[in-house]
């Protein structure tokens, strides 16, 4: 999303692209980039992020003064903290908050300690951008920040580069994966995702429907836990686990349903990518994302107890997030998912219907409609 900013507002101001480290910049991008040099820390070393964080806040503040930044826009930790800390009246900061802090895997004194620093110094932002209308309220209930100082813009994508990805051919072995009624998921393997409970919805999926599979795109921590469970459950023959793949559109436009089994999300952008490929998508009502894009006209702090056909894409409870053994019957919320499925590769007309109706929903969060309002904020910003 920085990147895709950054060309916008190079075409308008003078802009620069603030990265850590360069060797993470893996998109085009608009302006100067200017590189301060601080690679990410080991995996849970806690003094290795206190530090980079540090070291952040000191070069950060040189690069105001040095360049006379009139505002710096920054996107989620570990950068919001040092653009707020380095602030002044004269180099306004705008954080982003791209996932909804009321829920997360971390938890202890890091937990604590994120949040305290969240109420104590987020308020001293002059705007404040939340990809989601759940985020935007985590941010005045949990911690207390003022609503009239904070924007929902979501996050964008280009329809048109998903749908020429989308189109790039299959090698022979990737044509057989998705031949047949086909489920696929994307996205880090991580507690967040619930994949686990996809797997566990997938028994009765395939009880009903032996021939359906089930496609896992990504790579994470959990990954030797699920493939191991999955051949547990006896889905080795069907369940299959394609890792990272540099163009996931590809797939996901061929398979028949796309699943997202999350136990929370900042907004969901692959449930939006997955609308513009033309993709039916089924989608646990984590509180924000998927309900604000799937059924937008409802109540985003509504959530589904059961199957909900929303008007974009079907809506089903949010798991437990309980990791359930492979002897363990499924839960009320995984067998909903598995009958949300099933529905849907077995009604041929409302699988077509969400499939036409996707690409007109991903429509609305083209770039060109929602990057301006970006400016907008910084306006906002400016009279403060």
């Amino acid at each position: 999303m920085a990147a895709t900013l950054s060309r916008y507002l190079a075409e308008r101001h003078e802009c620069r692209l603030i990265v850590f480290d360069t060797r993470r910049t893996d998109y085009p991008y608009g302006g100067e980039l200017i590189d301060l040099r601080l690679p990410e820390p080991p995996p849970g070393s806690t003094w290795g992020r206190v530090i980079r964080i540090t070291e952040a806040v000191r070069a950060l503040r040189q690069v105001r003064r040095r360049l006379g930044l009139e505002a710096v826009f920054s996107f989620n930790e570990p950068a919001n903290l040092p653009n707020v800390l380095t602030r002044s009246p004269e180099s306004r900061a705008i954080p982003v908050i791209g996932e909804d802090k009321r829920y997360g895997q971390v938890g202890g004194l890091r937990r604590m300690a994120g949040d305290w620093l969240i109420r104590r110094y987020y308020g001293r932002a002059d705007r404040i951008v939340a990809a989601s209308k759940g985020a935007r309220e985590t941010l005045i209930d949990k911690y207390g920040l003022d609503g009239a100082n904070i924007d929902v813009i979501y996050n964008s994508i280009d329809p048109d580069a998903i749908a020429a990805a989308a189109a790039k051919p299959l090698t022979e072995t990737e044509a057989a994966l998705v031949a047949g009624p086909t489920i696929i998921s994307a996205g880090r393997l991580t507690r967040a995702k619930g994949q686990w409970h996809l797997l566990r919805a997938m028994v009765e999926v395939r009880r009903r429907m032996p021939e359906a599979k089930l496609l896992i795109l990504g790579e994470g921590e959990l990954g030797g836990y699920l493939r191991d469970l999955a051949t547990k459950l006896g889905l080795s023959d069907c369940a299959h686990f394609l890792g990272f793949q540099p163009n996931p559109h590809k797939f996901i436009s061929r398979a028949s349903v796309f699943a997202l089994s999350s136990l929370w999300e900042g907004f969901g952008m692959v449930v939006l990518e997955s609308l513009a490929a033309g993709t039916a998508v089924v989608a646990t009502d984590v509180r924000s994302g998927p309900r604000e894009i799937l059924a937008p006209t409802s109540d985003f702090r509504r959530g589904a107890d059961g199957i909900e056909q929303a008007h974009y894409g079907l809506l089903t409870a949010t798991p437990d997030g309980v990791f359930h053994g492979a002897d363990v019957p499924p839960t009320p919320e995984e067998r909903m998912l598995a009958e949300a499925i099933l529905r849907l590769l077995s009604d041929h007309s409302l699988r077509n219907s969400y499939s036409a109706r996707g690409p007109v929903r991903a429509a609305d969060f083209r770039a060109d409609k929602l990057l301006p309002e970006y400016e907008r904020s910084l306006q906002r910003a400016r009279k403060c």
